[in-house]
């Protein structure tokens, strides 16, 4: 009996006084996940083309370029791929894509010319479902939280274990490119991606339409 008190006085605290939507949640620790692996990727992958793959600078640059070029073209197009496989898939589909773009960044040669298709693939693989996600994450905020004024406590909170959760990855890099080179980052990477597409396929889809 006590044991059923506390379990009961526990999920109160948790959901009804907070008033917490498992759609927002869920969305959450996606983004906590999310936010390990791509800042461990945001933050290494230049140190990593200088030091392992010996790039100059200026083609970093470059690489960077591509990126967002594509980026910038992939953009006018994510609408009407949210409208077709709906606002939470089109989050997640980006991160099969990351996951192939990371695993294969390290078949890249060294010589930037030589590797120029392999950098246009894998930019590709990561830029184009990215873009997509970018439109989604907006819906799926616009739906369920902006309009919603009394999870705003709730989600302020999160946002904190959130900022952690960014703020750490640097140190979880570092410990890992220290101990074990770049090739187990970028598996820490890919298990902290797969991880992150859980927890928003637990509730149903929704569904985004556009003129």
């Amino acid at each position: 009996m006590f044991h059923h008190r506390d379990n009961h006085k526990f999920t109160d605290f948790l959901f009804l006084r907070h008033n917490w939507n498992p759609e927002v949640i869920e969305y959450y620790f996606y983004k906590v996940f999310r936010n390990i692996a791509f800042a461990l990727i945001s933050l290494f992958i230049p140190i990593f083309l200088y030091a392992d793959v010996s790039y100059s600078v200026f083609q970093i640059m470059v690489f960077f370029l591509i990126n967002e070029f594509l980026f910038l073209c992939a953009i006018p197009f994510s609408w009407k791929i949210i409208e077709k496989i709906w606002v939470k898939h089109a989050i997640l589909l980006h991160l099969p894509w990351m996951i192939i773009f990371t695993y294969g960044m390290r078949f890249l040669s060294g010589d930037f010319i030589a590797d120029l298709w392999i950098i246009f693939l894998l930019l590709f693989c990561r830029v184009v479902p990215k873009s997509t996600m970018w439109s989604a994450e907006q819906i799926f905020i616009t739906k369920n939280i902006l309009n919603k004024w009394s999870e705003w406590s709730s989600l302020a909170k999160i946002k904190i274990v959130l900022i952690i959760a960014t703020l750490i990855s640097p140190l979880i890099g570092w410990v890992v490119t220290y101990f074990w080179w770049f090739e187990m980052f970028f598996n820490i990477a890919i298990v902290f991606m797969i991880l992150a597409m859980i927890p928003l396929l637990l509730t149903k889809d929704q569904y985004f339409h556009t003129d």
